[in-house]
């Protein structure tokens, strides 16, 4: 769900879709579905990441996109629809459980 958000964030932000902040939210977005479908859990069509790996790199794409507005230099104009979505991708993964698929951990 993340990633399609991610990937439709130029339109629901209304950015040109052709600058640094738009590729951000493609390559993210992209990254992200491809992980999913790849990861060993519900939802994975190949299971070829192990969910541990899947959640260790929730964690560094949140923080990335956390910082990227930061990092490419428009923060100025436009940073919480990449820290929003970033800090929620580091909070999920470090609230589930990599270990049964049926509950998720709360602290």
């Amino acid at each position: 769900m993340m990633g399609i958000l991610l990937i439709a964030g130029p339109y629901l932000f209304e950015l040109d879709g052709k600058n640094t902040d738009s590729f951000i939210f493609f390559v993210s977005g992209a990254v992200l579905l491809l992980l999913s479908v790849c990861t060993n859990y519900e939802v994975g069509a190949f299971k070829i990441i192990p969910m541990r790996v899947h959640l260790a790199a929730d964690v560094i794409l949140g923080l990335l996109l956390a910082v990227s507005s930061w990092l490419f230099g428009f923060a100025e104009r436009l940073f919480l629809p990449y820290l929003v979505p970033g800090a929620i991708a580091v909070v999920a993964a470090f609230l589930t459980n990599p270990t049964d698929r049926n509950t998720t951990r709360l602290i």
